[in-house]
């Protein structure tokens, strides 16, 4: 049986701390510095620790050169792998109070009626990437591997439209809805300019299907809010993909020799401090 409930993102924000992101527009690349390498290294070696045998995957452009380098540290390079995802197709539905507590609200992200993604479409692109459910239940149902995205977040639009898209149109059981709440992990890297927010709860769910979702507030995430920013330096690992691009084939994308630079700067910064 099909699933095609209503999905949504629900998140818990601490008003008197909401601020306004400001990025400051980089005049090089932050990875043509030793120390962002640097940064970007151990934050490397701490998720291969924490998510040693596991699938890990990019969600998009920004944690990319992330993933990559976790892929270089590695044995088995075939379990880190990119997702071409842009944009969102998500909006804010609803904004509520909780509790007695005014100070704190939840903020509901549903799909855009005005926007039509073809969630087929992409189902095609999650198929080549082995990350349709059923790839996800498999993997963890027969060898215990989780399934891990990487999400870089400021808001949560772009991750509650990548969710509804990666559920949608598929076929779960009621075997399966326990399993999915061990079998996939989305690992938030936090925008610490965005909104510094206290979380008492992030969750997506449509009351029957819940994923964990590991909130990450380091404070070296200041890096990856200069890489969401990059764009002019043509440094793309991963196509800019919005649901309007569904009907190209992704895998086409050739990363620029910019990008395979920046790629050789963080092989050479591993080469020297193994």
């Amino acid at each position: 049986m099909v699933q095609k409930s209503f999905f949504y993102l629900s998140i818990v924000f601490f008003l008197s701390h909401q601020t306004t992101l400001c990025i400051e527009q980089p005049t090089c690349h932050p990875l043509t510095r030793a120390d962002s390498i640097e940064t970007l290294v151990k934050k490397a070696k701490e998720l291969n620790t924490l998510y040693p045998t596991d699938y890990i995957y990019s969600l998009g452009q920004t944690p990319a050169y992330l993933v990559s380098t976790m892929q270089m540290m590695a044995q088995d390079k075939a379990r880190f792998k990119l997702i071409p995802f842009s944009g969102r197709f998500c909006t804010i539905s609803e904004r509520k109070f909780v509790g007695n507590e005014p100070k704190y609200f939840v903020q509901t992200w549903t799909l855009d009626q005005s926007k039509k993604p073809n969630f087929e479409l992409y189902q095609n692109v999650l198929k080549k990437l082995e990350l349709q459910i059923s790839d996800i239940i498999d993997r963890y149902t027969n060898n215990n591997i989780r399934t891990v995205i990487l999400e870089f977040s400021v808001s949560y639009g772009g991750l509650a439209s990548f969710l509804t898209a990666l559920f949608a149109h598929q076929t779960i059981t009621s075997e399966h809805i326990a399993t999915l709440k061990s079998a996939l992990v989305i690992h938030v890297l936090e925008d610490p300019k965005g909104l510094p927010v206290s979380h008492r709860k992030l969750e997506f769910s449509n009351k029957q299907y819940q994923v964990e979702i590991v909130i990450d507030k380091t404070k070296t995430n200041s890096l990856f809010t200069q890489l969401a920013d990059c764009d002019q330096f043509q440094d793309r690992l991963v196509p800019f993909y919005s649901y309007l691009e569904w009907d190209t084939d992704p895998t086409t994308f050739k990363p620029s020799k910019q990008a395979s630079q920046i790629l050789d700067k963080i092989s050479k910064y591993l080469n020297t401090h193994s």
